[in-house]
């Protein structure tokens, strides 16, 4: 094992919290002085069958349990397709906001203010949001406070009060946080980098302004809730000092609150229609330092969960720019011209839509167009050679670190199996995952980046002083298109 990757494979293990194997000794029985002298067992992420682990709740949804005494705690995890994405038109946010006022207005026991005591008093935490595809509950309480702590969850989840007081104020709060939309050139960067790969149609590139949040009422909320946050959109997730048997009555007795098990939701959400138009697109800011995204629209699974290809995409992926010190982007654009002050990749395959793939750094404006030339590069590079039996091994010992990490605890083996039923995702996916994994070869990875890097389609959006950004030259030879910065609350072009 080389330098680079000891290295690695040791802050892979520091970073998921995975204890390093003790070296071999050597003869003298001193530990080795260098990364390279140290030798470790090969790492066998355990990947539990979930048959035993998945249980349906009479009336409820389904249930998967891991049991875990090491500490008197409890988390359960409600996951729901309660997303963005079924926000009607001209009401961007309402999903977000009901999700936000289920934990934060009351229930039809408890006011708002009367709830927040009532956690507070049991020491649990109960959280709820809603990203682009699903809404989530959160609940952590000490095992001798579960009953207690699941009456107020069921609570929320059932029978919200969405009292006037907090909704007002949640949207107060969600406006004041659009008036600083263009505060930060790198949330500049991510919406108009979303809105170039997704269209503004997409729920993706999806952003509430203050004139669609003023007018969502109560009422909205009550009728969002009562057609999706029901048991037919519901997948729990429970772990912790419980026992199987008596925690599924719990939560049998619990379900009975709700009236029927309701409709599910349409799934899966719809795909984006935009097709990105390849170019330099440019957002004029003052600021110190340029935010850089390259990149083009990715791939989606399409069922294809199993596929050794996304292994071998995977591995190119963690060669190019997901490696940290060890990947390629991060050699060639900050130790070895020091252009940039950190760079990174992303090559994620969508669950419900197509993932980007996207380069991102910052750097000074005079140094950017020299840095997108070359990432570029690396990119053609990956495409067009082998990589190095050393980068192949590198890659691999940190993808099997992340697939270790995502069954390292019961709660998240019990997070990972319900999201996989959310989605509609086969547990199957990960059982030959590691074996997958390690017979990748170098000629795959090759063809991986071949078929899904995609150069000549590549977009660049450059926010920061675009004057020393042009006047340093070296770009790429791309069609230059100004964009213009947008007021923060409404989103068309600033006056």
């Amino acid at each position: 094992m080389s330098a680079s990757q000891g290295l690695a494979c040791l802050l892979a293990m520091r970073l998921i919290g995975v204890a390093a194997p003790a070296a071999a000794p050597t003869a003298g029985g001193e530990i080795p002085l260098r990364p390279e002298a140290l030798r470790f067992a090969p790492l066998v992420p355990e990947v539990p069958d979930p048959g035993p682990l998945r249980h349906l709740v009479a009336g409820g949804a389904p249930v998967y349990v891991l049991e875990d005494h090491a500490l008197p705690l409890v988390n359960v995890t409600v996951q729901l397709r309660a997303g963005a994405f079924l926000d009607p038109p001209g009401q961007d946010g309402l999903a977000a906001l009901t999700a936000t006022l289920v934990r934060l207005g009351g229930t039809a026991q408890h006011p708002a203010a009367e709830l927040e005591e009532s956690i507070g008093a049991l020491a649990a935490r109960l959280g709820s949001s809603a990203d682009d595809g699903f809404a989530t509950v959160s609940l952590d309480c000490l095992s001798s406070r579960l009953d207690e702590s699941l009456d107020l969850l069921f609570e929320m989840l059932a029978k919200p009060a969405f009292d006037a007081a907090p909704l007002e104020a949640e949207k107060r709060r969600m406006v004041s946080v659009m008036a600083t939309r263009n505060d930060d050139p790198l949330r500049i960067l991510d919406r108009e980098w979303r809105w170039l790969l997704y269209g503004r149609g997409h729920v993706v590139a999806r952003y509430p302004t203050a004139p669609e949040i003023a007018p969502i009422a109560r009422q909205d909320l009550v009728a969002f809730h009562a057609r999706y946050w029901v048991p037919a959109n519901m997948v729990l997730a429970v772990s912790g000092d419980v026992d199987t048997r008596a925690v599924l009555a719990r939560l049998a007795a619990r379900f009975a609150a709700f009236e029927g098990r309701g409709r599910p939701a349409p799934w899966p959400p719809p795909l984006p229609r935009h097709r990105p138009v390849p170019g330099l697109y440019s957002v004029d800011v003052a600021s110190p330092q340029a935010q850089v995204a390259i990149g083009h629209l990715g791939l989606a699974w399409n069922g294809h969960w199993n596929d050794r290809g996304r292994y071998a995409a995977s591995v190119a992926q963690q060669v190019l720019g997901g490696g940290g010190f060890a990947s390629r982007l991060m050699r060639r654009l900050r130790t070895e011209t020091g252009l940039v002050y950190g760079v990174s990749s992303a090559l994620d395959i969508g669950v419900l839509w197509p993932e980007p793939f996207e380069i991102r750094f910052a750097a000074d404006p005079a140094n950017a167009g020299r840095a997108v030339t070359l990432a570029l590069e690396e990119v053609r590079r990956l495409r067009d050679t082998r990589v190095s039996d050393e980068e192949l091994e590198t890659a691999k010992n940190l993808l099997l670190m992340q697939l270790a990490d995502t069954f390292g605890s019961a709660r998240k083996t019990a997070a990972t199996l319900a999201l996989d039923e959310t989605l509609g995702r086969p547990h199957a996916s990960w059982r030959d995952a590691r074996d997958h994994l390690l017979a990748v070869t170098a000629e795959e990875v090759q063809a991986a980046a071949q078929q899904v890097l995609r150069p000549e389609e590549a977009l660049v959006l450059v926010v920061g002083s675009w004057s020393r950004v042009a006047a340093a030259g070296a770009l790429p030879p791309l069609s230059h298109h100004p964009l213009p910065l947008r007021d923060p609350l409404t989103l068309p072009p600033a006056p």
